[in-house]
């Protein structure tokens, strides 16, 4: 009996994908791993008509679930990972500029008074899981190489020794900044050329680092959130002054002025700066003065901007429903979009993806 037309497009379907699994398995045998990962990385997990997604973080006591929320972070969540860590320790991380990996901190081992932390690669188009380094501090944040090949994170190799490493996907390592008898030193991104600036925290106050060498005083007090443009031209940032959160933007080169400073000359308090990639302008959370809260009038309380959707058209927030930065109130994070709110199930966002 001869087969029906749907039945040999079956086979023959089937017959191609075992060929091409074959095909894959012998040229990753002939190129090896990385050129393995890459065949399979397809984007299996996330339809790239239902992006961009917000990839955001459902913690749980001893696990933490990564997900993927679609339709500019308005739609379903679909699960992505699942990272295990020590109970309360929730993953730090960020995505990727090309949208395809987070890389995450993970305190996976010690104790909660000394917590051992391990970089941890999660492919978000189809879910895997690798880790990079282990016995790293867990309270950073890894910042990503502009080409999405590399992550800065820091290690602490002896007590007071702070040491900014580069770690590539592949696991190598590249010293970059070694320092003695400081507070801490944190990457806070990648110059065009590939450059990486941090700032340093230690008795003369917090210095921006270009590489290992030294750019500016950026102020004699401590500063915190840390944020260079997309253009790698000026870092945002807030100082700690007079007991008050104050904004700053500042040129990262010397002699160079500030086009945005007067923009915070008002004396409010300011965390949490962010830059808008459609406008190259940027925004941090403002605490409520009289006439105004939240980034849209109609709304009360305090918006802390999380991250921009790659074109602009959507910011995830974290909303605070108090009255000032010493009484905040609840949290919750929403996505921001064609001027609507909508509440977001997760408690961290680590950026978003669009493939």
């Amino acid at each position: 009996m001869n087969s029906s037309p749907v039945l040999r497009t079956r086979v023959s379907g089937k017959a191609i994908a075992i060929a091409l699994g074959t095909l894959v398995i012998v040229l990753g045998a002939r190129f090896g791993a990385p050129w393995l990962g890459e065949a399979l990385g397809s984007p299996a997990l996330l339809p790239s008509d239902a992006g961009p997604y917000l990839i955001g973080l459902q913690p749980g006591e001893a696990a933490d679930r990564i997900v993927a929320i679609g339709e500019g972070g308005t739609g379903a969540a679909i699960e992505v990972a699942v990272l295990p860590h020590l109970p309360g320790f929730s993953a730090r991380g960020a995505v990727s500029p090309d949208g395809r990996y987070l890389a995450a901190v993970v305190a996976t081992s010690g104790t909660a008074a000394q917590p051992s932390a391990e970089l941890l690669l999660v492919d978000l188009w189809n879910g895997r899981v690798r880790s990079l380094l282990g016995g790293l501090p867990y309270l950073q944040d890894p910042v990503w190489a502009n080409d999405s090949r590399s992550v800065a994170v820091t290690r602490e190799p002896f007590l007071g020794t702070v040491e900014v490493i580069r770690v590539g996907l592949g696991g190598g390592q590249t010293l970059l900044v070694e320092r003695d008898g400081v507070l801490g030193i944190y990457p806070v991104g990648f110059a065009p050329d590939g450059t990486l600036y941090s700032v340093l925290l230690d008795a003369r106050g917090s210095t921006l680092l270009r590489g290992a060498e030294e750019v500016r005083l950026l102020t004699g007090g401590l500063t915190r959130d840390w944020t260079l443009s997309p253009d790698g031209r000026e870092l945002a940032f807030v100082a700690l002054e007079g007991g008050k959160y104050l904004g700053r933007v500042v040129p990262v080169e010397p002699g160079v002025a500030a086009a945005q400073a007067a923009a915070f000359a008002d004396g409010r308090q300011r965390l949490a700066p962010v830059w808008d990639p459609a406008t190259g302008r940027v925004l941090f959370a403002e605490e409520p003065a009289a006439g105004g809260g939240a980034f849209a009038q109609s709304t009360g309380g305090i918006d802390r901007p999380l991250a921009y959707a790659p074109d602009g058209s959507a910011l995830a927030v974290e909303h605070w429903d108090g009255s000032s930065f010493a009484a905040p109130g609840r949290p919750e994070v929403q996505v921001i979009r064609g001027g609507e709110r909508l509440p977001v199930a997760v408690t961290r966002v680590f950026g978003w993806s669009a493939p």
